[in-house]
């Protein structure tokens, strides 16, 4: 089993600095003699490598593995006025500057593996993408109840 650990600093609006007793998240994996890895949650090839890399770990049945990969939320927790974001507003200005989908069009693009119109076609295509699932979702009835349990398996 691969669990996959996004972890962006925060707990609502409490800096996981300050409320972790562990400095790093892995020392929870590590407890249980779960092999584990923290990368740059922001570098999409670095994502990658070390994804494969858990990955044919868990292939080999070599046990399960935990992969931390380091970023941050540009949004609130959740979209309610009722609860203020606390976060300052100049480390959130400097996490946008290191926006992973920016860095990784730029790399290509410095690589000559894409061109700004490829990647204008690709943005324009994903963004259909994401208006079309938008749609979608404000159209579709609310789901029942009972469908709370559909797929939920426990031993």
């Amino acid at each position: 089993m691969l669990f996959v650990c996004e972890n962006n600093g925060y707990g609502v609006n409490t800096s996981a600095e300050y409320a972790m007793g562990a400095k790093d998240i892995t020392r929870m994996p590590e407890a249980y003699h779960i092999a584990n890895n923290s990368v740059y949650g922001n570098d999409v090839e670095v994502v990658y490598e070390a994804a494969a890399e858990a990955i044919a770990r868990l292939r080999k049945g070599d046990g399960p593995y935990f992969l931390e990969c380091k970023t941050y939320r540009w949004h609130k927790h959740f979209l309610s006025p009722a609860l203020e974001d606390l976060r300052p507003p100049e480390e959130l200005e400097a996490w946008k500057q290191k926006c992973p989908v920016a860095a990784f069009q730029k790399r290509l693009l410095d690589r000559k593996m894409l061109t700004d119109s490829e990647a204008q076609r690709i943005d324009q295509t994903i963004l259909a993408q994401v208006e079309e699932a938008h749609a979608f979702a404000m159209e579709s009835p609310y789901p029942q109840p009972q469908d709370a349990l559909e797929d939920v398996y426990s031993i």
